[in-house]
């Protein structure tokens, strides 16, 4: 016979309808906030794994055009964005009397990027930035571009490392020479004086002060920057010696060479007898230039 139990009615006589169903084991503490935790842990992983995917995904570049608008709105005022010919030009211009271009910073529409520094190609700049051959995400490219800026700004402030990556520019822009040896000589000695002219200008004591260029001070000790300048160039100098060893294109001349590092070890020379021996309180490099050096490598 079977029996029927009606809403509010317990099966069993003096015990209620909870009391007769079958209990299962109660989950101790631990377990149960160990199972929280790791509930909460999964949880919180997926989140972040949907949101760096989120972010991949917002800085895949589509297209060129996609790269443009991304980079032109959060550009900064250092550089003059151009778009032409299917590319976006990045200049920056340096503002003088006649403005030049000192760094240019081209991505064509295969997303290849051509890096010029001073009107020659590289993909190094200083000791720590490296240009990529190719521009693979916005946030990269950004990047890359905020480096050249804030490197930019320590090379005019801070003559320590003005000088050492003045030395590896020039490496690096050496290695990029024409093939042709006698272009070989032109760019070389062209740049030479570009370079030494940070010295050869130091003619009043107080130029670097005012122009806030410490390479164009007084030499006052053997370990200025301005000395340091001269001893790295040295160095460098007897590296490219060398190459003349080693490569048929793209190295000095014996006479180019040993004239350039005669001046340089000529100065150096001379500002240690006058500040040792002689006890001279300063020394401008300007002044101590011959005419024929002068014709040769700049007044």
């Amino acid at each position: 016979m079977k029996t029927c139990v009606k809403n509010g009615f317990a099966l069993y006589r003096g015990k209620t309808s909870y009391q007769q169903r079958t209990r299962g084991a109660r989950e101790a503490p631990e377990a149960k906030r160990l199972h929280l935790e790791s509930s909460a842990l999964q949880k919180a992983l997926q989140q972040s794994a949907d949101t760096f995917q989120q972010e991949v995904e917002e800085d895949r570049i589509q297209s060129l055009k996609d790269l443009e608008d991304y980079v032109i709105c959060n550009l900064s005022a250092f550089w003059h964005a151009i778009e032409a010919n299917e590319r976006l030009i990045l200049l920056h211009i340096v503002d003088e009397d006649a403005p030049s271009i000192k760094y240019s910073f081209t991505i064509k529409p295969d997303l290849s990027i051509v890096f010029h520094y001073l009107k020659a190609p590289t993909h190094k700049l200083g000791r720590n930035i490296s240009i990529p051959d190719v521009a693979s995400a916005k946030r990269e490219v950004m990047e890359v571009l905020e480096a050249i800026e804030k490197w930019d700004r320590d090379l005019i402030w801070t003559a320590t490392t003005s000088k050492k990556d003045t030395v590896e520019i020039v490496r690096a822009l050496f290695a990029k020479l024409c093939k042709k040896q006698e272009e070989d000589d032109v760019h070389t000695v062209m740049f030479s004086i570009e370079q030494l002219n940070l010295l050869s200008e130091k003619k009043t004591p107080c130029k670097g002060k005012r122009l806030r260029d410490e390479l164009q001070s007084p030499v006052s000790a053997l370990d200025d920057p301005q000395a340091d300048f001269l001893y790295n160039l040295l160095d460098w100098l007897d590296e490219w010696k060398n190459r003349t060893a080693q490569y048929d294109s793209g190295k000095l001349t014996k006479e180019t060479l040993a004239a350039l590092h005669q001046t340089t070890h000529g100065l150096v020379e001379i500002a240690r007898y006058c500040l040792t021996e002689l006890n001279m309180l300063y020394v401008l490099f300007g002044k101590i230039q011959t005419d024929s050096l002068e014709d040769r490598f700049g007044k």
